[in-house]
Order: C-alpha cells, then sequence, then structure tokens
C-alpha cells in the first residue's frame, strides 16, 4: 500500500487527528511480523517502527521519519517519554542527520541536542 497525501486525507478523522494505525498499515503483516521487537520505538506494544530494512537489507529511515511525524498521536505520557527517547537513541546510534524542530513536541520527552 503506497501512503499518498491523498489517501491521508481520507485517512484523517473530524477532529484533524491521525488515526493511530496509519504509520503501521506501510508495512505488510508478514514484514511487521519479522520486525524484532527491538526496531520498535513502543517495543512492548509493536508500534511505531523505527529500524526496517530495505528488501535490499539496507537500512530505511522513512518509518523513523513518520514516527516523529506521528509522535502526536501517542496518548500515554510514559509511552511519549520512552518513544521520545528510542527515537533519540536511532538518531544518535546510527548518526542521521535529521533535525527535529525546536517547537515539536517531542523534544518535551527527549534530548535531541
Amino acid at each position: 500500500m503506497v501512503l499518498t497525501r491523498d489517501l491521508l486525507y481520507h485517512m484523517i478523522n473530524q477532529e484533524n487527528e491521525v488515526y493511530e494505525n496509519v504509520l503501521e498499515q506501510k508495512l505488510t503483516a508478514a514484514q511487521r511480523k519479522a520486525l524484532p521487537d527491538k526496531a520498535f520505538g513502543l517495543p512492548s506494544k509493536r508500534k511505531y517502527p523505527l529500524i526496517v530494512k530495505d528488501e535490499n537489507g539496507e537500512l530505511e529511515w522513512n518509518h523513523l521519519r513518520d514516527a516523529i511525524s506521528y509522535f502526536h498521536t501517542c496518548k500515554d505520557e510514559k509511552d511519549k517519554k520512552e518513544l521520545a527517547g528510542n527515537i533519540a537513541k536511532v538518531i544518535k546510534k546510527y548518526k542521521l542527520d535529521i533535525k527535529i524542530g525546536e517547537n515539536n513536541r517531542i523534544r518535551n520527552y527527549a534530548n535531541f541536542d
């Protein structure tokens, strides 16, 4: 399934909140099942995939960017802290050039500097 802008707009509800499973739909069930728990931003819930390899075994970061973009859909404060911390760890571990905006609320939960 390709997530186009039009499809995304159709997946947004009346209050402009993205449905919780939007970013989960980019992976097939088999791809998702094959990921280890540690590849997710919330490992115990297997939500917000961060580290995904493409068909050639190369790391792809679009899921990490999606997790940052959809951080606001994470409702539980404890989960927000865990998710933000895991996102920050991945960015630092792989020395990724991903900038988090100064006003992004994810900055309230982890250090991205």
